[in-house]
């Protein structure tokens, strides 16, 4: 089951991202992901993310934003992050440096 409301339940902390994993086999654009991709990438959906890290410079504290969005859809390693259950939903809480691409559902991809 894709999530789509909006989560309130839980919110993420500086460079955190909560992903929702695609089901193995095909993507919601209709591309048929190989067996040999799932050794060695997932693909899911951002469903939240912190605001950033959180970096010293110059004595001062500064917050550098991660590059995604709500509702892109990511590559990444099917080791990555954690995986967490919310109201029955299973996510997986990873740092954003875990994400490696944002997948524009049209193209297929290969790893």
């Amino acid at each position: 089951m894709t999530y789509t409301a909006e989560l309130t339940t839980v919110r993420c902390l500086h460079d955190t991202v909560l992903v929702q994993k695609t089901p193995e086999g095909t993507t919601k654009g209709g591309i048929v992901i190989p067996q040999s991709a799932h050794d060695t990438t997932a693909i899911g959906t951002v469903i939240d993310m912190g605001p950033g890290a959180q970096i010293a410079s110059g004595g001062t504290v500064v917050t550098v934003p991660t590059n995604l969005d709500k509702g892109d859809r990511v590559l990444f390693s099917p080791h990555a992050g954690r995986e967490i259950k919310v109201d029955g939903d299973t996510f997986i809480a990873m740092k954003a440096i875990e994400i490696f691409a944002v997948v524009n559902d049209e193209h297929q991809f290969t790893s």
